[in-house]
């Protein structure tokens, strides 16, 4: 997760920021809902998703649960991440998750822009099948087609379609779910081989819930 680019608002209080450096962890970033570590000795980023009050989970919290639910479920799927385990806290009489998480890094070059273009197809354009959206890029994203082609070469047409097949799988829950649909650029990462990994597909609309 790129926390620099999360859209929903919660906090976390600062003392679990002290309590967790005192112990080892080593900060990685916060947004507006979570805060990344590197957790000492295992190599797993800790993610403390923060709380909006009160010992309820919240509606992210349960989207949070949706989500990481899904991603068990298909434990060979290689485009979403793989989880070490989440469990809730009360702190202060509020509630927060903390959940373990392997290691992403940031895609390098045009990668991310261009998968989100894939979103873009899906949510704004309604493609559902692989030789549509290569047409639509054809048409509306000239710029990206040599970067899409990299991308095919490197997963392979089963690899490129199983990563289309994954989004199009998440638009459809999110819709189903009430949830918006936010795979923008800043929600896919990498693995240390380049594999891309979707992030955080979808926001809640609190006013809703």
């Amino acid at each position: 997760m790129r926390v620099s680019d999360l859209q929903e608002y919660s906090t976390t209080n600062k003392k679990i920021d002290s309590i967790l450096k005192a112990k080892g962890y080593k900060k990685l970033g916060s947004g507006v809902d979570q805060t990344a570590y590197l957790e000492p000795g295992t190599g797993y980023v800790l993610k403390v998703f923060g709380t909006q009050g009160g010992e309820s989970f919240s509606a992210d919290h349960k989207m949070f649960f949706k989500w990481v639910k899904y991603c068990m479920s298909v434990p060979k799927n290689p485009f979403v991440p793989k989880f070490g385990g989440y469990e809730s806290f009360i702190f202060n009489g509020d509630r927060y998750l903390q959940i373990r998480q392997e290691m992403l890094k940031p895609i390098a070059g045009p990668g991310a822009n261009l998968l989100s273009k894939f979103s873009d197809a899906i949510y704004g354009d309604f493609i559902e099948t692989l030789p549509n959206l290569e047409k639509w890029m054809d048409e509306f994203e000239p710029a990206y087609i040599p970067a899409l082609q990299q991308l095919k070469k490197q997963l392979g047409p089963k690899g490129l379609q199983l990563l289309f097949s994954t989004m199009l799988k998440l638009y459809r829950i999110g819709e189903k779910r009430g949830y918006e649909f936010d795979l923008h650029a800043g929600n896919f990462m990498a693995r240390a081989d380049g594999t891309p990994v979707i992030v955080d597909p979808w926001v809640v609309d609190n006013e809703l819930w």
